[in-house]
């Protein structure tokens, strides 16, 4: 598990350069980051692309057509669903950041409304992201065995962004929070949740990068 978020956050600093790059030199921007499902045991089949084709995933591959950053930049969806039981810890960490979604969901609303016009499409492209995501995980939860924590009426995002600069930093810590419980769900999660997570933990360290224009060297924690 330890080895499995340290390489989840080398990814997501590796996707983050990579796209800062491809900016720098008006490069398209990569697409999204498609893991591989490992094969299983039976040997039926051996490495099959997770499922890309989530609204989220429609969203990110849009937005990185613009040279500005990789602002819509989404997990490429939940792999294949499976019955098998999720551990509790997966279902715990999960379930937290399912909530992390469901808040980033609700703080582009704001957030979208204090940016200047020009930065909005990358706003509304994140919020479709997020809400891509918060379905896969849904999905994923429910396929487990597991309950999927709904969404609160409300959300305490803070002080609210006096200016665009301050819409700016708060879209990124969204991003960052959102990393932060992904890196934390890929340790107890196994198979397809792993794949989940880690997707995730790409995307949102690449949404962030495209609101600063910065890259942690691990992201996803301290």
């Amino acid at each position: 598990p330890g080895l499995a978020v340290l390489l989840a956050r080398v990814a997501a600093a590796h996707a983050g350069l990579a796209d800062l790059l491809a900016a720098a030199a008006a490069r398209p921007v990569p697409g999204p980051v498609v893991p591989q499902t490992p094969a299983t045991d039976a040997g039926t089949d051996t490495a099959t692309p997770a499922a890309a084709g989530s609204a989220a995933g429609t969203a990110g591959a849009t937005a990185t057509g613009n040279p500005s950053g990789p602002a819509g930049t989404a997990s490429p969806g939940t792999p294949r669903p499976t019955s098998t039981p999720l551990p509790s810890a997966a279902v715990t960490a999960l379930g937290r950041l399912l909530q992390g979604e469901h808040a980033a969901a609700y703080a582009y609303g704001p957030i979208t409304a204090w940016l200047v016009p020009a930065q909005r499409d990358q706003a509304r492209a994140c919020w479709q992201a997020h809400l891509g995501e918060r379905d896969d995980l849904t999905t994923l939860l429910s396929s487990g065995g597991a309950p999927a924590p709904a969404a609160s009426p409300a959300y305490d995002l803070g002080d609210a962004p006096a200016n665009p600069a301050g819409a700016v930093t708060l879209a990124s810590g969204v991003e960052d929070r959102v990393a932060t419980l992904a890196a934390a769900a890929v340790g107890p999660a196994s198979g397809p949740a792993r794949l989940a997570a880690a997707g995730i933990l790409v995307a949102s360290v690449r949404r962030s990068a495209g609101w600063t224009r910065t890259v942690a060297a691990l992201p996803g924690g301290n």
